[in-house]
């Protein structure tokens, strides 16, 4: 069924759309280079990333590059020179690099990654694009501190504290309250395979004294909780359209929540366009 999953998810991606004939030639690059090699390296637009074969977004960048993943367009758009990005879930680096770059030497990112072979990829990546502007923690955040076991999975980006795994590993738990420091942050994503929920628990200090301006947040099986929880402190909750670069009104396929704090509507309103 995952692999019929993937063929619908495809087969709906605007890229394919886009570039039918194009994405079927890369999809079958890839899938040579997965059968002859553990690793690769990509270019992202100017970001050079390397990444294991079985690594998920390592698949999606060889198929579409920067429109992989429509949280890079909404960066893109949203982020501007100076601001702090916190990644929390930052897998090899696609996203805190992109980041680092859209910021800029006045900006800071903090990229935290749980699973220490991943935390290889992201520090490398790292180095190799020559980025000094990210702090990295090889940590995994919950709504405790304490230990842990870890679900690893071949797919990195299926690794989790809380959806089972192929593997397990022990690891620290800490709070975002205790590892990011105060001060206004632009953006916070937090994707981590349905402990979404835990990290914003984690992160109660945060909100009430600096909320992002914008969080960008997988849904999961606690959704609910986590419209509540973003709710109550002041965000609006959307979609985004990559196509149209406008927020939108979340329905039932939305698989990420985008959550506008209210004191940054005006900046959304020049950056991206809202449809109401």
């Amino acid at each position: 069924m995952r692999h019929l999953d993937q063929i619908i998810w495809l087969l709906r991606h605007p890229g394919f759309r886009a570039q039918p004939l194009l994405t079927c030639s890369r999809v079958l690059a890839w899938q040579y280079q997965k059968y002859m090699k553990d690793s690769v390296t990509l270019q992202l637009d100017d970001i050079t990333i390397h990444a294991r074969t079985s690594d998920g977004i390592a698949r999606l960048v060889s198929y579409f590059g920067s429109k992989a993943d429509e949280m890079f367009i909404f960066m893109q758009l949203f982020l501007k020179p100076g601001d702090r990005f916190i990644d929390i879930g930052a897998n090899i680096g696609t996203h805190s690099i992109m980041g680092a770059q859209l910021v800029g030497p006045g900006g800071m990112v903090e990229s935290i990654e749980a699973d220490p072979d991943t935390y290889r990829f992201l520090n490398g990546n790292i180095q190799r694009n020559n980025i000094s502007n990210i702090t990295v923690h090889n940590r995994c955040v919950s709504n405790v501190s304490g230990i842990s076991m870890f679900n690893i999975n071949k797919n990195s980006a299926r690794n989790s504290l809380s959806v089972k795994g192929e593997k397990t590993i022990e690891l620290q738990l800490i709070r975002v309250d205790e590892i990011c420091d105060a001060g206004e942050i632009a953006l916070l994503k937090i994707d981590v395979e349905g402990a979404d929920y835990l990290v914003l628990q984690g992160a109660d200090g945060l909100f009430q004294n600096d909320p992002p301006k914008a969080v960008i947040i997988e849904r999961s099986e606690d959704t609910l909780k986590i419209e509540s929880y973003l709710e109550s402190h002041d965000y609006c909750l959307m979609d985004f359209d990559s196509q149209s670069n406008k927020l939108v009104p979340m329905h039932d396929k939305t698989e990420n929540i985008y959550a506008i704090h209210r004191t940054a509507l005006d900046r959304i309103r020049r950056m991206v366009q809202v449809t109401h």
